[in-house]
């Protein structure tokens, strides 16, 4: 059976996952994002190269949904170097003065 969707839900949806990767994009230490109000929506970063956006609403019929590589700067690689994912992120910490431990 079709869920029933409103372009207004749609609209108000695909804004909040603007704002979101605005957000995850301008600080990479940022996981979440969002409010915690009933109906609100929760945004978190997700994805191999935290890329990502996994939308929540709290609302118990609601659906999550994956928008997927909408931060441009994600937070330790770019898609097209994902193959170097260690040196990445030990480079990332070090920018972020993050101690990185040699197990």
């Amino acid at each position: 059976m079709a869920n029933h969707v409103s372009l207004k839900d749609i609209k108000a949806r695909a804004e909040f996952v603007e704002k979101a990767a605005a957000r995850f994009q301008e600080n990479p230490a940022i996981a979440t994002f969002g409010d915690m109000e009933p109906g609100g929506y929760l945004a978190i970063r997700w994805g191999m190269d935290s890329d990502c956006v996994l939308v929540f609403k709290l609302d118990p019929d609601f659906e999550p949904e994956l928008f997927g590589q909408v931060i441009e700067n994600c937070l330790f690689c770019t898609p097209t170097d994902s193959r170097n994912l260690l040196s990445n992120l030990r480079k990332r910490c070090n920018e972020l003065r993050i101690q990185w431990l040699e197990i």
